[in-house]
């Protein structure tokens, strides 16, 4: 029966990576857990899934092809890029970076790493708009350690958050992650350049008591 279970979900989840531990929790709580790890090990000998990195698994389409890990752990809404390499894609500094950071929500530990790739459990939906309020905090935060940043474009991505802004969804965010006093203060006088309504800094002052 518990076999039965497992490979049926292969079967619907060609293309996919398989999280061990946030799938037990999330769908298989009913297979022991020893049980569970002894089946995935079974489809892995069958090569009906590919071991990836501990605990993460790839369940390989018909032509043997499965999504990225950047892909898994972002997709629909699930997290999104931060650090370096969010730099890079964005164009505000020209430097790539061998490590990637993830912040996600398909997570049953608060940390996780995936060769290249470091995530960290942030509880939280990334709509559209929350990921562009992320994207102003985290880049204002660490303006100073981004090499040879592109104020232009740093200045494009703050007026894309600032008309993404709203108190609901920056209350949301920073109640999730933490970020210094100065960057909200900074943000804050960002918002008021634009004429847009927003009070972040009493909410962080609300949420810091």
């Amino acid at each position: 029966m518990y076999t039965k279970m497992l490979r049926e979900y292969i079967i619907k989840n060609k293309g996919e990576l398989f999280d061990s531990s946030y799938e037990h929790k999330k769908l298989f709580q009913l297979i022991p857990y020893k049980t569970y790890l002894k089946i995935i090990q079974r489809f892995v000998n069958e090569n009906q899934m590919i071991r990836i990195s501990k605990g993460i698994y790839a369940i390989p389409d018909e032509k043997g092809e499965y999504k990225s890990v950047k892909t898994y752990y972002t997709q629909y809404f699930s997290g999104m890029v931060v650090g370096e390499e969010m730099y890079f894609k964005s164009n505000l500094t020209p430097f790539e970076s061998s490590e990637i950071l993830i912040y996600t929500n398909l997570l049953s530990v608060n940390t996780r790493n995936i060769n290249e790739y470091k995530l960290k459990y942030i509880d939280l939906t990334f709509f559209k708009e929350r990921v562009n309020i992320i994207t102003a905090l985290e880049i204002i935060e660490n303006q100073y350690k981004i090499r040879d940043i592109n104020i232009k474009m740093y200045a494009m991505l703050i007026e894309l958050a600032v008309y993404s802004y709203s108190d609901k969804d920056f209350e949301q965010i920073i109640k999730k992650i933490d970020y210094q006093y100065s960057t909200i203060e900074k943000f804050e006088e960002y918002l008021k350049v634009k004429g847009k309504y927003g009070n972040p800094l009493d909410i962080f002052k609300k949420l810091e008591k």
